[in-house]
């Protein structure tokens, strides 16, 4: 058993280090390698959490603002203020002269002249705003919405990147299937060319038959070119999505089998409770009732608690220390030239193109829920109408080789039999595809995720 569990390690490290090695990308692997990669879904997510911060810090407006300054300053001061004394005035009796003189020489006079060498302060100041607590709740309110839009289009750019993701995914299968079905039908070409050569020689056939063929396989030649090139440029396109070389990109076959669809009205109705742009376009409209709500509170004076602290230190006695306030601020802008009036009219007018929007977007999604429904519907139809023509196509072209080599049957017959069956066998693959890409586009038209059973995403994420 070890041996085994050997020899298949180094069977994949031989298969990795190859140069032309490449391995096959299922569906899942392709999402969860294109989601990874995906430079809009960082984006979006950047943007989500940029939105996050912003709430985070909004409750933070409520609170007092508190403000710290201090400064630490050498002075160098020349003063023009005389030396002051004082002298008593003469005539003065003895006991008076005697009493202000033991006054006045205990007093220092110098102070009143001395100027400071340094000055240390420090100021302490809170404000706390009053009025204004309801345009900061607006605000608040704001911050809180739009966090959850950018949540929510976070959400509806994964799903879209899924849908684009996948249209790439099965836009290289059907060019990988094309291309073989025309491999295929060049081959078919090649064999009637052949046996059309045999029978010239064997003058059952004109040469306006034989050239009917070589004309055909020219024809069928030039396309496959165009087809191959069109796959090296899906594949191109994919691997850039995926971040990986062209040359490791192989996709798998994908099994494919659609469920049965629900009655339309149920997708209405869950696209209405769960559809995520609807719950987008109502809090786009919250957002601007909010924004309009603090515009024209800014309006209205703004008053606001105030309080203060300041220690000063200069060496000087006749300077005051400390110093503490308390009280109110009042401020209004009742001029600004009619600029905050302008601007919560303007506001408003937001208001009111965010409610017709809202409106024309929520009867839009209404309509594309319909049309995801239909479009599903239509598809599980022309699979089985292709299943039946592709049976057909076979028939045909096997009648019309028989009848071909009895002589029953013209070149012209044969190769439009051959025309059809490579239609038909590309077709029914494309609208394989497509079921697949129709029911996931109804998935995320109600709001659920698309691929959820790949990714591993609820639909609610």
């Amino acid at each position: 058993m070890k041996r085994m569990t050997l020899i298949a390690t180094l069977t994949v490290l031989v298969l990795m280090a190859a140069p032309g090695w490449s391995f096959a990308l299922d569906l899942k692997e392709c999402l969860d390698r294109g989601m990874a990669n995906s430079d809009r879904v960082k984006a979006a997510l950047a943007g989500w959490d940029q939105a996050r911060m912003q709430r985070y810090a909004s409750p933070l407006n409520f609170l007092p603002t508190l403000s710290a300054q201090g400064s630490k300053t050498w002075l160098d001061v020349h003063s023009t203020m005389p030396e002051t004394s004082v002298s008593l005035p003469a005539g003065l009796p003895a006991e008076q002269a005697q009493l202000l003189g033991a006054i006045f020489g205990a007093m220092d006079f110098s102070s009143l002249t001395a100027v400071p060498d340094h000055n240390d302060d420090l100021t302490l100041s809170a404000y706390q705003p009053l009025t204004q607590l309801p345009q900061i709740a607006f605000y608040d309110k704001v911050a809180s919405d739009s966090t959850e839009l950018a949540h929510l289009s976070y959400e509806v750019t994964k799903d879209q990147t899924v849908l684009y993701l996948a249209s790439q995914y099965f836009g290289v299968l059907l060019a990988r299937d094309r291309t073989r079905a025309l491999q295929r039908a060049l081959e078919q070409v090649e064999r009637l060319k052949h046996d059309a050569e045999n029978m010239m020689q064997q003058g059952m056939i004109t040469k306006a038959d034989l050239l009917k063929f070589q004309m055909r396989y020219s024809e069928v030649e030039m396309q496959l070119l165009q087809a191959r090139n069109d796959e090296a440029v899906a594949k191109s396109h994919l691997a850039l999505l995926l971040d990986l070389p062209i040359e490791k990109i192989e996709c798998a076959e994908t099994e494919i089998a659609p469920s049965a669809l629900k009655e339309m009205s149920w997708y209405q109705e869950t696209g209405q409770k769960d559809r995520r742009e609807l719950r987008m376009v109502g809090l786009q409209e919250g957002i601007a009732g909010a924004t309009r709500n603090a515009a024209y509170l800014s309006l209205l004076p703004q008053v606001g608690a105030i309080a203060s602290a300041n220690w000063n230190e200069d060496g000087l006695d006749t300077t005051p220390d400390r110093t503490y306030a308390a009280g109110f601020a009042l401020s209004w802008n009742f001029w600004g030239w009619g600029g905050d009036v302008l601007k919560a009219r303007a506001a408003g007018y937001a208001r009111e193109k965010a409610i017709f929007e809202a409106n024309a977007t929520r009867i839009d999604l209404r309509v594309s829920i319909e049309k995801a429904w239909r479009d599903a519907t239509v598809a599980r139809q022309v699979v089985k109408t292709y299943r039946e023509t592709l049976d057909q196509a076979e028939e045909n072209f096997r009648i019309e080789n028989n009848r071909y080599q009895i002589g029953k049957s013209t070149a012209a017959d044969l190769l439009g039999a051959q025309t059809q069956l490579t239609a038909a066998d590309t077709g029914y693959k494309a609208a394989l595809y497509n079921v697949a890409l129709a029911d996931a586009n109804l998935e995320a038209s109600i709001g659920h995720r698309p691929f959820s059973q790949l990714t591993g995403e609820s639909d609610h994420e």
